[in-house]
């Protein structure tokens, strides 16, 4: 028994007539059909809604723990990252560079950039990222610029810069700025 041709959705065309083997069969294929249809179309107004929803909720507005070591760029049209600037200097001569970088929620990836190299960040919980480069040098007193690329899930909120530590040595730590807000906070009152 030959069923009538159905209308695909998705991609708007109509495909070969079903071979049902009776009439109850053939309706049972029909609307398994509809149904996978209705959840391809799901799927598409979800991933065209995400990217507005990820703006509405805040994300665009992310603001920098410690201004002076680490800037977020303005944001782009890809939904799911974020990426900035980390200013890395040192008291000393580095040879090598440990970076790590602890974000307030999970990740995805974190990824640096420093002139030519590009390095991907390690996790062992997708919330703190280290970066490491055996082949650095940084002398006293001079600075380098570092790009961030924080990547995450457009679904939910972004996460956002806690600590940087260069070689272990904190360099930002958002921590330690919110207790200097809520004692200078407290002394006032």
């Amino acid at each position: 028994m030959n069923c009538v041709g159905r209308t695909d959705l998705v991609s708007l065309h109509i495909s070969e007539p079903y071979q049902c083997a009776s009439e109850r069969h053939c309706r049972v294929q029909h609307y398994r059909s509809i149904c996978q249809q209705i959840a391809a179309l799901c799927s598409v107004v979800a991933l065209l809604a995400a990217p507005s929803l990820a703006q509405g909720s805040g994300d665009s507005a992310l603001t920098s723990p410690c201004p002076s070591v680490f800037m977020y760029a303005p944001r782009g049209a890809e939904p799911g990252s974020w990426s900035g600037a980390a200013t890395l200097s040192s008291d000393t001569l580095l040879t090598r560079m440990s970076l790590s970088i602890e974000l307030d929620s999970l990740a995805l990836g974190v990824f640096g950039r420093l002139n030519n190299w590009t390095g991907n960040a390690t996790s062992q919980d997708n919330v703190q990222f280290i970066i490491y480069e055996n082949d650095f040098k940084l002398d006293p007193d001079h600075s380098v610029m570092m790009d961030l690329v924080v990547q995450y899930d457009p679904v939910n909120t972004a996460p956002r810069l806690r600590t940087i530590r260069l070689n272990g040595k904190v360099i930002c730590n958002a921590k330690s700025l919110q207790a200097l807000d809520n004692n200078s906070s407290a002394a006032v009152k």
